[in-house]
């Protein structure tokens, strides 16, 4: 039965059920438990065979790094040569970090046993993952990490001196000083040490990284919008500062300007037949808006957000028509995003050839925003174009 478990859980589960009276879902639990303990004791006998049987057993090192249960573990195994140290990775995308759960058990089962945790920066770990795994909704990639850093803290909190903290980024900028840490945590020689830092930068089968070798530490790297942005510090930034890993570009990048002009290029919806795109080389961080004039009397407009306002509360825009068939009015708005009540809002007229500017001191705002551009239904028939730079900021 456990062995079918892997690739017949359903059909298991319903025979279970039936046979028993049991609801499927507690069915699934106990069988899921079952199957664990299977692994775990399977796993452990390999081990034990290995060491005690035939072949060869393996050398041992004062501290052991995760040497065995890589199967309950969900790891990939991956033996180094020197001194037959074994290295066990843990895949990125796994939310419950079994193998630092494990670690716990491990390190309390053998008192010779020691542990390496590599970590990644989370901005370096959600950004690959992201990549990796674009379907994921972004939140989770947060949680993984932070789960991931929780556990490591534990893990150094219990253990103490048992447990070695090396972040990826140290072993692709300073090798050489990493492989002196392990030569005195492991009491290796300096050769073999620098072989087990080498092993420890490769990465395992399965990595999900994108450019594990090019850490993303910047978020102008990243492509995110302020949303996530916000979102990656509301998860992230707890569990980042408990473990003493500092976010301070975070902390500067969230209180940055907002380019709205930008933003609707990039994120806006657009409806009617008003749009916006690059406005070219010589009006950088400008958006070219354009009004097709098809004539449809639906209205016309564009749509940003939600935008998180973080306390910026200053709105600038300016906007000048390069030309226009008549006079047009645009509607600027900035509404709450959850119940739509309006935080700034102003009809702006738009002559030929003519420039408007706004510069307004907006209430304080925590929450979240969306930004609106609109023509009146009766002037969405109105050609026109015009240049437009708006940004939200502090104060």
């Amino acid at each position: 039965m456990l062995g079918a478990a892997r690739s017949g859980v359903s059909a298991i589960t319903r025979a279970v059920a039936a046979g028993t009276g049991c609801e499927a879902r507690n069915v699934a639990d106990r069988l899921g438990a079952l199957h664990a303990m299977s692994q775990a004791a399977l796993a452990h006998a390999a081990a034990h065979a290995r060491a005690c049987g035939d072949a060869a057993p393996v050398q041992a090192l004062p501290s052991a790094v995760l040497a065995a249960f890589a199967d309950v573990l969900c790891g990939d195994e991956k033996a180094a040569d020197p001194g037959g140290l074994r290295l066990l990775h843990a895949p990125d995308l796994l939310p419950a970090c079994p193998n630092l759960k494990a670690a716990f058990l491990l390190l309390h089962h053998d008192p010779t046993a020691a542990a390496i945790v590599v970590w990644r920066h989370g901005v370096d770990f959600v950004n690959s993952c992201v990549r990796a795994v674009p379907r994921t909704d972004f939140a989770s990639h947060c949680l993984c990490w932070t789960a991931a850093v929780t556990q490591m803290r534990r893990l150094v909190d219990e253990f103490g001196d048992r447990v070695l903290i090396i972040c990826h980024g140290e072993l692709l900028e300073d090798g050489p000083a990493v492989a002196a840490r392990l030569a005195g945590f492991l009491r290796l020689e300096a050769e073999k040490a620098h072989a087990v830092a080498r092993s420890l930068a490769e990465p395992p089968a399965g990595r999900t990284a994108a450019l594990l070798h090019d850490p993303v530490l910047e978020l102008a790297r990243t492509g995110w919008a302020m949303p996530e942005i916000e979102l990656f510090w509301s998860i992230c930034h707890g569990a980042a500062e408990a473990a003493g890993i500092p976010l301070r570009r975070l902390a500067a990048e969230r209180t940055r300007p907002l380019n709205l002009a930008l933003d609707l290029i990039q994120r806006g919806r657009a409806f009617g037949g008003l749009t916006a795109a690059e406005a070219g080389a010589r009006n950088a961080g400008s958006a070219l808006l354009t009004n097709a004039g098809t004539g449809d009397t639906g209205g016309a407009g564009l749509r940003l957000g939600p935008l998180t306002a973080g306390r910026r509360n200053k709105l600038r825009l300016q906007m000048s028509t390069d030309e226009s068939e008549l006079a047009s009015e645009l509607r600027v708005e900035l509404v709450e995003a959850l119940s739509g009540r309006p935080v700034f809002a102003r009809m702006i007229s738009l002559e030929p050839k003519g420039k408007v500017r706004i510069n307004e001191a907006l209430p304080q705002h925590d929450g979240l925003l969306d930004f609106r551009l609109s023509l009146a239904p009766a002037q969405a028939g109105h050609r026109f174009q015009a240049t437009f730079e708006a940004s939200l900021s502090r104060a």
